[in-house]
C-alpha cells in the first residue's frame, strides 16, 4: 500500500488489509480461548465474557442467517468466575443452538438476556429453533 500503486489498487488493499487484522484477532481470541487454563476465580464482568464468545461465532453467525438480539444489562456488577470456564459453558449454549436452528431452518434468531433481579444475576438464551422433543424433556428434568 505504500509503494506506487493505481489508487484502485490501494481501495483493495485497504479492504485486504482491513480484513486481515480482523481475520488476526479472530485467530488471537481462539488460541487464547483453546489453551488449558488453570481454573481462577476473579472478579470479572459476564457482558464482557458474552461479548468475546460473540465476537467467536460472529461470523458463522452472519453466513448462517442468524441474528443475534443482545439484551445487555449495562449495570451488572462483577461477579467472582472463573472467565474461561463461563466462557466455554456460554459458548457450547450458543453453539447447540445455532446447530439446532440450522438445523430446522437454516436461519434463526437467538436472544440473549443478562439481568439483575434481587442480588442475583441472569442469563436467559432463547432461539427459534425446535426445543428439545417431549421424549427427552423428561431427561433434562
Amino acid at each position: 500500500m505504500e509503494g506506487d500503486v493505481p489508487a484502485n489498487m490501494k481501495e483493495d488493499l485497504g479492504i485486504v488489509t482491513a480484513k486481515l487484522n480482523v481475520a488476526a484477532v479472530i485467530v488471537k481470541n481462539l488460541l487464547t480461548f483453546a489453551r488449558k487454563h488453570a481454573p481462577v476465580k476473579q472478579l470479572s464482568q459476564v457482558n464482557a465474557v458474552i461479548e468475546d464468545v460473540l465476537r467467536l461465532r460472529a461470523y458463522e453467525q452472519k453466513v448462517n442467517n442468524i441474528e443475534v438480539e443482545n439484551r445487555l444489562s449495562p449495570d451488572l456488577p462483577e461477579i467472582m468466575m472463573d472467565h474461561f470456564q463461563i466462557q466455554q459453558v456460554f459458548l457450547n449454549i450458543i453453539i447447540n443452538a445455532e446447530f439446532a436452528m440450522q438445523e430446522a431452518h437454516h436461519k434463526g434468531k437467538l436472544v440473549i438476556t443478562k439481568e439483575k433481579l434481587d442480588g442475583i444475576i441472569r442469563i436467559s438464551f432463547a432461539d427459534d429453533g425446535p426445543g428439545i422433543s417431549k421424549e427427552n424433556l423428561k431427561t433434562y428434568i
